[in-house]
């Protein structure tokens, strides 16, 4: 990344991978993510009030 970074290489490379597999994870249980057509307050709704978009 930069010389600057107080991160490891290690620690980048965890950093991103985890928010790779968030994304992957977002786009295969929110319905209509992928084509930007989904409800972005239910999914608020749902996420704050259950703990997850499966409603458990």
């Amino acid at each position: 990344m930069t010389d600057d970074s107080p991160y490891t290489d290690e620690q980048m490379s965890a950093i991103l991978t985890e928010f790779s597999l968030s994304i992957c994870k977002a786009y295969k249980e929110i319905p209509g993510l992928h084509r930007g057509d989904f409800d972005r307050d239910a999914i608020f709704r749902q996420l704050t009030s259950s703990g997850g978009t499966d409603g458990n």
